[in-house]
């Protein structure tokens, strides 16, 4: 391809190319610019053309609004071929925005310098328009080659310069005397890679062709002609390498065989091919690294040339994609639409540019845009399409994902508005339409508070919230003034650099009269409740009223001598009275598991103690009976268990009694196993057989339900509430464990249970001894304030029998004006009189008592249900103790109350209440409580200060367990008034309770250090 053919094919391919380009000097001045640069930068390529590129082409980042440094100055400056960043625009003169990507390469001499830049502009908004150029590519395409001179030489035999012409004599710049004569070798020598190469005097020079067609012209007289070698000459007066075409032709000088030479220098043509050569490569190079698939076709549509950017993405060989192999990568589905528009494009040569999907090498297809432009050759004739293809798979699946989200958005079925920071409604779905009865017309652009009262100080709220979202309900108006209540959900979001309000919107107004009308349901629920507990607790004060005369004046009675007949009459009336009285416990425990308040302790205990001490009573009923009690406990079982003693207690009495109730014959076996043991954490199984009536199946289903008896005649025969086993089962799940029973009719039963523990440690005995009454060393003054008169002798018989002084007053006026006429250790308040209730009572002599001073007062109350002690020591008593009334129970209670000091075990079993006297006796764990409380104390005031009720309640806590450890049972009581307080965030209340409880810790204080 000749020097202006090949300059005329570049021309016209970088102009036929859809992407813009720009060519600039070294000093970025423009000096090109292709009509595609024109329409990405809408601008004359003669106004633009001598200005800098940074003048013109304008860059800027499209997020931050920054201006963009143009990557032109480090490419001219020897750095290869560099890009933008994304998001890269640039701004027009016409005021428009473009996203580009654009390549800036460096145009380099065949010396590898650097004389200026080509950058292409690829407008991506809609599509990548590619165009090549290399203005300056020093390749010499606008050169041609020129005819060199004909040199010409005559040889003999021996390779010896006969004669020599002018041109010839050029190519050495030596005189013609110097030349003839000489070896030719010497003075056209060839060019080796050989050290110390010698013309015609190396082994190669045998095969060299030249010599050969010397040979044949003198021998044979055969011309040769087009050999082509590179000599070595003297040019302007230094050694060059030239290239020279050589031709060879006999010749005959007086009958002399001699050789014609004739030299033509080709070294400026074989210079300019090899120049083509990498300008062609140049141009190719060029194109394979553009991001954009780039490939040519004839005019059948054939496929002649697909750059390496389209192989690498269609992951198919150069030769598989010429011609028409390529169509298969369109989608089968696209590739009849392709075809028609091809169709259409090439009747009338025109540009087209389809959407379709075409596969990659992973086989997968992705959406591209095809550019096809028409291509003409130098002398304007049609030769096929230049196409470019660019990848919109991510446009594509934008656009659907929009679409997709638009339709979830108008088909939702809350309302869905979109307003700016104004609250200008910007978008609404079709719910806001059908809802508020306006157009949408009507609804974008309408100001929110129209339908939306008292939203500006919403918008207002979440401009400062931090989490920028909020939820809240508000009220609405829809078009014809009705109004309704909603649930909204407002967020802040940005689209691009706006900030806009998203809110849903959802009509609560049937959802907030279903919630009206739980509201009321709930109400009369509770206040049925109410009467069910206010029943409960009137039945509880009535019965227990009696019961407790009837269990005191028995208990009196044991006490003096009695005949045995009396005594064991004595006894019978009291095992009635307490089968009562657990009747009563019954229905009360049922009723707080029904309420869900029912509390569990976790206590340390004896395991061992606990099972004897309520096995003992079953000795002699089952002795009665004539049957067999068994009890086994393998050593393997911890002794010392923390739970809940009690309720353990409840559930094996309720079995036990059970078994022995319904047992006439043969044995009762109780056992205890462990199941396992991990982590500190023991699981035992509990088990109660007999061999008793038994259990048909079909009675095992209900036999765990509420007031239930397997047949209705065993109520009378064998008596009892039905709700046993119900309370049994409910606690045995209220503690994590579970119950089972395994039974067949005439064959016994089998009830068992499993509870997990936490392994304790050595507990205090909790055997009693028979109950003394002896008189104490140190008694009392005691006010008991009773309206009962049976309840009144009662108590203070036993009051008297321990030794203490006894007054009455018969209601709660009365205990407090005795309370300030006279001086009393403590005093023994009913709950439930006329004029003036226990309650009542304590908060007016509370009120009137000194600073410093404080008597205990403890409740003496038919009131028994869950709750009851807390509200009693929330009124300020010191104590509480349910009807019916145990003695030992009593005097316990009393002497705690009147010697808080701690408790102890004397030489005899019994229990001693110590005195601040007793320093001697303190253990370590007072020492522990007096060093933690004064740190907890400054936690307080903190807490206090930050209205921190949750706090306060958790250090109040923490304290009065330490004081029940320590005994300190005052103390252990204001804390726990302290911590109630707290849960019912009664600052007053709380503060007056922490100050009671530093007293105390104070007046502990200045005794014990």
């Amino acid at each position: 391809m000749m020097y202006d053919e090949a300059l005329a094919l570049a021309q016209s391919t970088l102009s036929s190319i859809g992407e813009g380009v720009v060519s600039t000097n070294m000093d970025q001045k423009i000096i090109y610019m292709n009509e595609a640069a024109e329409s990405i930068l809408e601008i004359d390529a003669n106004q633009a053309t001598g200005k800098d590129f940074d003048q013109i082409v304008r860059l800027w980042n499209a997020q931050s609004n920054i201006k963009i440094e143009s990557p032109l100055k480090d490419v001219l400056n020897g750095e290869k071929i560099k890009g933008l960043k994304n998001n890269t625009v640039i701004r027009t003169d016409n005021s428009h925005e473009k996203y580009i990507s654009a390549t800036f390469s460096p145009i380099v001499d065949q010396k590898s310098l650097v004389k200026g830049a080509v950058v292409t502009i690829r407008d991506i908004t809609r599509l990548k328009n590619l165009e090549i150029e290399n203005l300056n590519e020093k390749n010499n395409l606008k050169e041609i080659f020129d005819y060199a001179a004909v040199g010409m030489v005559v040889l003999d035999r021996d390779y010896i310069i006969t004669q020599i012409n002018d041109t010839a004599l050029a190519y050495l710049e030596q005189s013609r005397e110097k030349i003839v004569g000489s070896f030719f070798g010497r003075k056209f020598p060839c060019v080796s890679g050989i050290n110390n190469y010698q013309c015609g005097k190396e082994t190669q020079c045998e095969y060299c062709e030249f010599r050969r067609a010397v040979r044949r012209a003198i021998e044979e007289g055969i011309e040769t002609g087009s050999i082509e070698q590179r000599k070595a000459v003297v040019w302007n007066g230094l050694n060059e390498e030239h290239w020279f075409r050589i031709s060879t032709a006999p010749l005959r000088i007086n009958s002399s065989k001699y050789c014609l030479v004739t030299m033509i220098d080709i070294t400026e043509n074989k210079n300019k091919e090899k120049e083509i050569t990498v300008a062609r490569d140049t141009c190719k190079n060029i194109l394979d690294q553009l991001p954009s698939l780039i490939w040519r076709t004839d005019t059948k549509f054939a496929c002649t040339y697909a750059n390496k950017t389209w192989l690498d993405f269609y992951g198919k060989s150069l030769e598989e994609a010429l011609e028409f192999g390529w169509y298969e990568s369109i989608h089968p589905d696209d590739l009849p639409r392709y075809n028609e528009l091809r169709d259409k494009a090439m009747k009338n040569q025109e540009y087209f540019q389809p959407e379709i999907r075409i596969r990659g090498k992973d086989g997968a297809y992705y959406w591209c845009i095809v550019a096809h432009a028409p291509y003409y050759n130098l002398n304007g004739e049609f030769e096929g399409y230049l196409a470019s293809i660019l990848n919109i798979q991510e446009q594509k699946e934008a656009e659907e994902n929009r679409e997709r989200y638009r339709m979830i958005f108008d088909n939702a079925r809350d309302i869905v508005i979109m307003m700016d920071l104004n609250g200008r409604i910007l978008e609404a779905n079709k719910s806001a339409i059908e809802t508020y009865g306006y157009l949408k017309d009507e609804l974008i652009g309408m100001d929110i508070n129209k339908i939306w009262l008292n939203s500006t100080a919403i918008r207002e709220q979440i401009k400062k919230s931090v989490q920028k979202q909020i939820f809240l309900e508000a009220v609405h108006r829809r078009k014809n003034g009705s109004i309704f209540v909603s649930e909204v959900s407002t967020q802040l979001i940005n689209i691009g650099e706006k900030q806009i309000l998203f809110s849903i919107i959802r009509d609560i107004t049937e959802r907030k009269r279903a919630e009206e009308e739980l509201h009321v349901s709930r109400e009369r629920a509770e206040a049925a409740n109410r009467a069910k507990s206010q029943f409960l607790a009137s039945m509880s004060h009535e019965i227990r009223t009696p019961i407790n005369g009837m269990t005191g004046m028995i208990d009196l009675t044991l006490l003096t001598d009695l005949t045995k007949e009396q005594r064991e009459n004595l006894i019978t009336a009291k095992a009635c009275a307490d089968s009562l009285l657990n009747i009563i416990n019954d229905v009360l425990d049922f009723s707080k598991m029904e309420a869900g308040k029912l509390s569990i302790d976790e206590k340390n205990f004896d395991l061992k103690e606990l099972t004897e001490e309520l096995l003992k009573p079953y000795t002699l009923r089952v002795k009665e009976k004539g049957l067999f009690l068994k009890y086994t406990v393998p050593d393997n079982i911890p002794r010392y268990l923390v739970g809940d003693p009690g309720r353990l207690r409840q559930i094996i009495d309720n079995l036990m009694g059970n078994a022995v109730k319904f047992t006439n014959q043969g044995f009762i076996n109780f056992e205890i196993s462990k199941t396992s043991e991990a982590d500190g954490i023991v699981e035992l199984l509990f088990r109660i057989s007999d061999t008793g009536i038994g259990i048909s199946e079909d009675n095992i289903s209900s036999l765990f339900t509420s007031f239930h008896q397997v047949e209705s005649s065993f109520t009378k025969k064998y008596g009892g509430t039905g709700l046993g086993l119900a309370i049994a089962k409910r606690l045995v799940e209220i503690m994590g464990g579970s119950i089972g029973v395994e039974s067949s009719k005439g064959n016994g039963s089998s009830f068992y249970f499993f509870l997990k523990f936490k392994e304790g440690n050595l507990a205090v005995s909790t055997e009693r001894k028979a109950l003394e009454t002896k008189k104490t060393d140190n008694p009392l003054m005691i006010l008991l304030v009773e309206d009962d008169e049976v309840n009144r002798k009662v108590i203070s018989k036993m009051l008297k029998e321990r030794g203490h002084r006894v007054e009455f007053a018969y209601n709660g006026k009365e205990a407090v004006d005795l309370f300030q006429m006279k001086k009393y250790d403590i005093i023994l308040m009913d709950i439930q009189m006329p004029e003036m209730n226990g309650v009542e009572a304590v908060k007016n002599i509370r009120t009137k008592e000194q600073s410093g001073s404080h008597i205990p007062i403890i409740a003496l109350t038919a009131y028994a249900l869950k709750g009851d002690e807390e509200n009693f020591l929330q009124a300020g008593m010191d104590g509480y103790l349910s009807k019916p009334i145990n003695m030992r129970g009593l005097y316990e209670a009393i002497e705690k109350s009147c010697y808080p000091r701690g408790a102890r075990l004397d030489s005899n079993g019994e229990v001693r209440y110590c005195t601040y006297s007793d320093r001697n006796e303190v253990s370590h764990k007072t020492e522990e409580l007096l060093k933690k409380i004064p740190l907890m104390i400054i936690e307080l005031d903190h807490a206090m200060e930050e209205r921190n009720f949750n706090r306060i309640e958790r250090i109040a806590h923490q304290i009065k367990e330490q004081a029940i450890e320590a005994d300190f049972i005052n103390l252990k009581d204001f804390c726990f008034k302290l911590e109630l307080s707290a849960r019912k965030e009664e600052m007053d209340t709380v503060k007056k309770y922490f100050l009671e409880m530093k007293e105390e810790y104070y007046y502990i204080k200045q005794r014990f250090v």
